[in-house]
């Protein structure tokens, strides 16, 4: 796989290594987010440590003790076919060891153990205390069942405070997903971010000399493509109540985003658990739970929306559609179910996403000024409506907050849209200090740029 970005992460794997005492690393994160490429880069930092890295299976205790035995015996020297007796055993070989020699061990997939045998974090947190002080070893624990990871910190876990680093690895942001197809149209860029998010497995499948539409076709909406696969295999492999996340998803993908709304329209199935479903949706980073930045706390104006692109476009199109795509020709299916929605719903929307993380970037790069705080959505009643409302990207910073109006359209935006649109804000009377605009297509030259930002295309990618 290619490996892009990560380069805090790398930097905080590489000082843990460098480090003259004991260090215990959390890595955790979804499954295909880049946590094993994460780790194989970062062991060249190692210099002159010994290393053992170990990776669990989904199997029993007893088959991923003689797999971790045979690493282990291998890297230390023992006979080939000695097994320890215990899983703590074998930790207090690796942490003896480490007090005469640099050691990095790592457990990646441990959740898959802890699945087995839940007393494992017991062993670890017993070994760390009783070697600590003594020993240097760089011990690294990851996992993709990010609620059993996450578990590992809780007070109540015997590994709680015992972690020197703790890092969750996230999804790129759409700025470096683009360097898997570097030379694709900053339109199309956007349409890969839109359908493939930023994963970086999925993004490795990208194929940069087909076209855009090509990739999509064939990784995603063909009958039995990889990611279709993909996407079964990852929520299979997270619950058994698949049903219930499909029926979730869906809800979401139609519109019905906040949490009463989706207890509604499941209560007719009492064996419906919407609670659930959607805490392991947002756990998993399928779907994330959205508060205005201006009501944070107001359950009425919390609503659900769609963490993971691929999933989205997924169950927007094929999983909707899905008999009609088992019958059709992909290229065929994608101008009849797909295109338009595309390009006059979905890609619009996205685009609004994208800005939000692109205003975020360009703010850390110090091209935004003063630095922004938040971003986020920002609720609203109409008066004159009788209804809520929300702006989808608003930034607050030292001054306030600047509401963004981002267009997707093939022309220029020019100044009757931004005069338009400061209309429309100030009949509202929100206390919005300034506006935003960002546009694919750019903006006609009788704008006054000091009265506004103005974020083209080409300005997110750079």
């Amino acid at each position: 796989m290619r490996f892009f970005g990560r380069e805090q992460e790398l930097n905080e794997l590489g000082k843990a290594f460098s480090s003259d005492g004991f260090e215990a690393v959390l890595l955790y994160g979804r499954r295909r987010v880049g946590k094993t490429e994460l780790i194989r880069n970062a062991l060249s930092l190692a210099n002159d440590a010994l290393v053992i890295s170990c990776e669990c299976k989904r199997a029993s205790a007893a088959v991923n003790l003689r797999h971790l035995s045979a690493r282990v015996t291998a890297a230390l020297g023992l006979p080939a076919d000695y097994v320890f007796a215990s899983f703590d055993a074998l930790l207090e070989a690796v942490f003896t060891r480490a007090k005469t020699q640099r050691l990095v061990f790592v457990i990646d997939e441990l959740s898959f153990l802890l699945k087995e045998d839940p007393t494992v974090d017991s062993s670890i947190s017993i070994a760390i205390d009783a070697h600590r002080h003594e020993s240097t070893l760089k011990l690294v624990l990851s996992g993709s069942y990010v609620d059993i990871m996450v578990g590992l910190i809780d007070a109540g876990s015997p590994l709680y405070g015992r972690f020197t680093h703790i890092i969750r690895l996230l999804p790129f942001d759409y700025h470096t997903a683009s360097l898997f197809y570097p030379d694709y149209s900053l339109s199309d860029k956007v349409l890969m971010y839109a359908v493939f998010g930023g994963m970086p497995y999925f993004n490795s499948l990208i194929d940069p000399e087909r076209t855009a539409i090509e990739n999509i076709l064939d990784l995603v909406v063909r009958k039995d493509s990889i990611l279709e696969h993909e996407i079964s295999e990852m929520l299979l492999n997270e619950t058994n109540k698949l049903a219930d996340l499909n029926t979730v998803i869906e809800l979401v993908g139609s519109g019905v985003v906040k949490y009463s709304d989706i207890v509604a329209r499941l209560s007719q199935d009492k064996q419906a658990r919407p609670l659930y479903a959607l805490k392991r949706l947002t756990d998993m980073g399928i779907l994330r739970k959205v508060e205005p930045i201006n009501a944070k706390g107001n359950r009425k104006r919390t609503f659900y929306a769609f963490g993971d692109n691929l999933v989205h476009f997924y169950y927007r199109y094929v999983f909707r559609f899905i008999d009609e795509r088992n019958v059709m020709d992909p290229h065929d299916f994608f101008e009849e179910f797909v295109r338009h929605d595309l390009e006059a719903v979905y890609l619009p929307s996205r685009f609004e996403e994208i800005a939000g993380e692109a205003i975020a970037r360009l703010s850390r790069l110090h091209r935004i000024s003063p630095p922004v705080f938040e971003v986020g959505t920002y609720s609203f009643d109409d008066a004159r409506a009788k209804v809520n409302r929300q702006f989808d990207v608003v930034t607050r910073d030292r001054n306030g907050f600047t509401a963004y109006e981002c267009k997707f359209s093939d022309s220029p935006v020019g100044s009757a849209v931004i005069r338009e649109e400061e209309e429309q804000v100030r009949g509202l009377d929100i206390d919005f200090y300034r506006l935003g605009f960002v546009s694919r297509s750019g903006f006609s030259d009788d704008i006054d740029s000091q009265l506004y930002v103005l974020l083209t295309l080409a300005a997110l990618y750079e």
